[in-house]
């Protein structure tokens, strides 16, 4: 009876079989806390799952009861990601513009036109750059009065600040939206490599995956169901169902 009732947990992860397929991934979408990966075994039955790491603490626990089997999170993974490369097939020009919209990458149009902008306001910065000096051999040489020197030095000046400010403002606008282009080819490099997944392994989990977060579930037994968010590399979050 004991041995009927027994639940294997020696080292399994270490077995084939019990891999821990989604290491470092999985999140609680309660407290936001890794899942601990939990190997088990009953009666010859895997029953590897992912559970909260602060569920059932003393102090601080969490409230999300929810633990998931990691064969059932393989298949919702699994559908989720031959779902998106169905989509690129099927259509890439069309995620590419969804994946922009989301991004809210401006068009090479608008983006030439922040590029002549900051060209524009770097070459008045260095040529008001080039002027401050001059109005001191100026003033030294009595060509400019005291009073007008002051003004005009502070007039510059408060240029100078604005320019800078401007400058700097547009650097990181174009920076983000240059990095954003390239998270997004990144992404399909990699995704462009796979057509019809029969099964996940590590590699292409890691390869294509940044987080999978577990929601807690909704509705009892066989009406219940559970939000998984997955996020992927570069791109971010697809939300699905099981």
């Amino acid at each position: 009876m004991r041995q009927h009732k027994r639940v294997n947990t020696k080292n399994l992860k270490y077995e084939v079989g019990h891999e821990n397929l989604f290491a470092s991934l999985v999140f609680c979408g309660t407290c936001g806390h890794k899942h601990y990966y939990c190997a088990f075994e009953k009666n010859g039955r895997n029953l590897d799952h992912y559970k909260c790491s602060r569920y059932a603490r003393a102090v601080d626990r969490c409230d999300n009861p929810h633990y998931i089997r990691k064969s059932e999170l393989a298949e919702i993974v699994l559908a989720e990601i031959n779902q998106l490369i169905r989509t690129v097939q099927f259509d890439e020009h069309g995620f590419l513009k969804e994946l922009e919209q989301t991004f809210q990458i401006e068009s090479s149009k608008q983006t030439n036109k922040q590029r002549q902008k900051l060209l524009s306001e770097e070459r008045r910065y260095e040529e008001i750059e080039r002027i401050i000096p001059k109005l001191y051999e100026d003033n030294l040489a009595g060509k400019l009065t005291d009073e007008w020197f002051i003004k005009m030095s502070q007039t510059y000046q408060e240029e100078l600040n604005s320019l800078s400010e401007t400058i700097n403002i547009l650097k990181t606008e174009i920076s983000e939206k240059d990095q954003q282009s390239i998270d997004i080819s990144r992404f399909m490099n990699r995704i462009r490599k796979y057509t019809q997944l029969e099964e996940l392994t590590a590699e292409i989990v890691n390869e294509l995956i940044d987080k999978i977060i577990i929601h807690k579930p909704i509705g009892k037994k066989s009406k219940r169901i559970v939000n998984i968010t997955i996020s992927y590399n570069f791109i971010g979050e697809i939300t699905n169902k099981k």
